[in-house]
């Protein structure tokens, strides 16, 4: 992970592969499905579309047969932006619902702001403002009950692009200013 923030994905990956490897070898399903997971966001990054939809299918598979929700939530979101890159953003939408409705049921907040700024992002993309900004509201909304700084801040831009979009260019620069001194 350390590789990866810093930029190196390539040499991520290969740590991410001998973690599997591990991983598999003594048996330990979550720890092969968070593996999985790190190899398909480190392909992601790479702009490998297919294998980190690959990767993350798996992870998602994983997580639903041990029966570990918050791991099959950020697998179904991550699956999400790969879709969302592949400007698919049906598809990406369908999965960032699914994610909402699993960190609603498990009760993880952070989840439910991102998934909810995912989702706003996807009716972005597809033009509808209207719902989107709806979206955006309500993860700005948890992202303040919460306290989540870097969430607030991500609604914040995105409420402040839907009223790029929309024509209304101060509305907008108020929410990009908010966000700058969020940031």
């Amino acid at each position: 992970m350390v590789y990866a923030a810093k930029g190196q994905v390539s040499k991520a990956i290969e740590y991410y592969e001998h973690a599997l490897a591990i991983d598999r070898e003594i048996g330990d399903r979550r720890g092969e499905g968070i593996d999985l997971g790190n190899l398909g966001n480190a392909y992601f990054y790479l702009g490998d579309y297919e294998k980190a939809l690959l990767y993350n299918q798996q992870h998602a598979e994983i997580a639903r047969e041990i029966g570990d929700l918050q791991g099959e939530g950020e697998a179904v979101g991550s699956i999400g932006n790969v879709y969302d890159a592949m400007e698919d953003s049906q598809r990406a939408l369908e999965r960032h619902t699914k994610y909402l409705s699993i960190a609603q049921t498990i009760g993880d907040q952070r989840g439910q702001a991102t998934a909810l700024g995912n989702i706003g992002a996807s009716l972005e993309r597809q033009g509808d403002y209207d719902q989107a900004l709806a979206q955006y509201v309500r993860q700005l909304n948890l992202a303040r009950e919460i306290q989540d700084l870097r969430r607030e801040a991500g609604a914040t831009g995105g409420i402040g692009n839907v009223y790029r979009k929309k024509g209304q260019i101060l509305q907008a620069m108020e929410q990009y200013q908010h966000q700058l001194r969020l940031a």
